[in-house]
Parts: structure tokens; sequence; C-alpha cells
């Protein structure tokens, strides 16, 4: 259990039968590090955020943290520094209907341990869509299968050996409409025609 790759993989039954050793395990796991802001900023409720500095006294209540052990694994790595930083540089580029391609530069910490990335994508407008990820990608990436007129964010999370690395800069840009390309299309060719 003091190992921070197992963590993701920790399960209510592994938490009950270990009980008389939770505490001592989420301290070993902690390594005297106060993980906290990177709890924070991965979303992780309040109460599960008290794991970050491993001096908890866990008892049932934190049962309801279990579904957050893969973030917690990941700030536990990123603690350690073993995890790359975010990717440099991260712009688009040929933004058209329904594709945009996404260029980037390697992390500047840790970036030669880049085994590839994943990309995070999610429509914004006109309504809300769920988060698509894409994994084991380079750049350039050709981000396709996009809606028409619709806005998206976008951005990149580098993966090593030991895990998910800081994610880029967010991107938001919107794709054409079909009718305002088919509309250029039109122009371009009576433009030639001449």
């Amino acid at each position: 259990f003091c190992d921070p790759h197992n963590v993701a993989y920790i399960s209510q039954e592994d938490m009950m039968v270990c009980a008389p050793w939770d505490t001592a395990m989420f301290s070993c796991l902690a390594d005297g590090i106060d993980h906290t802001p990177c709890f924070r900023e991965k979303g992780i409720p309040a109460h599960c955020q008290e794991l970050s500095s491993g001096k908890a006294d866990i008892d049932f209540t934190y049962f309801s943290c279990l579904q957050y052990m893969p973030e917690l694994s990941s700030c536990l790595l990123e603690g350690y520094g073993v995890l790359p930083s975010s990717p440099q540089h991260f712009r688009l580029s040929n933004i058209n209907s329904d594709f945009a391609i996404l260029h980037w530069d390697k992390p500047k910490t840790l970036g030669e341990t880049v085994l590839d990335y994943v990309v995070k994508v999610q429509k914004i407008g006109p309504t809300a869509g769920k988060q698509n990820s894409h994994s084991h990608v380079y750049s350039p990436f050709i981000l396709d299968r996009l809606e028409s007129g619709s806005t998206y964010e976008v951005f990149i999370e580098p993966v090593n050996e030991h895990g998910i690395g800081q994610p880029s800069s967010r991107q938001v840009f919107r794709t054409t409409s079909k009718s305002l390309e088919a509309a250029l299309d039109q122009v371009s060719e009576h433009h030639y025609d001449q």
C-alpha cells in the first residue's frame, strides 16, 4: 500500500480489511508532504483532502473518497517529483467545421520521460457535451469529428511511466460553420472562373 501506483486501485474491501493500518498507510504515502494544493486543484472534496497530509485519523467516512483514488495517486506522484510538467506552447491551427489541428512541445521538466499524451476535449457551446479523451497521441494531432459552428475546450496531458503529468493551458475555440465554408467555396470558385 505504500506504492502510490496501487492507490488508484484501493477498494472498499481493502480499506475495511486494512482498517487498523489505514492511517499509517496514508501517512506513509504522504511521505511528510502536504499534497492539499494538488487535491484541491483536481476537485477532490474537502473531506477527502484530509488524506493529502497523511495525518487524517481514517474511519468509515473516508469510504466516499474511494472514487477519487486515481486523482489521489496522481497527486502523490506529482509531489514526489516524478511526473512531467505541462506541455509547452500549446496551440491550434487549421480550425475547420469538423476538425482542428493541435500542436504542442514537450514539457520543460521531465519532458524526456514522456511516452505519449492524452488530449481531453469538451464541447461547451451551444450546448455542453461530455468530456472525451484521446489517448496515446502525439503532436501534431488532428482533432476530428467536431460539430460545425460549435465551441470546444481542449487541453493536453503528458504521460510517463509513473502516470499523468500537469495539463497544458486550456484552449477554447469555435469550429467554422458549414454554411460559411460553402459560401466561401462558392466565392472562390466564382472568382477563379473569371
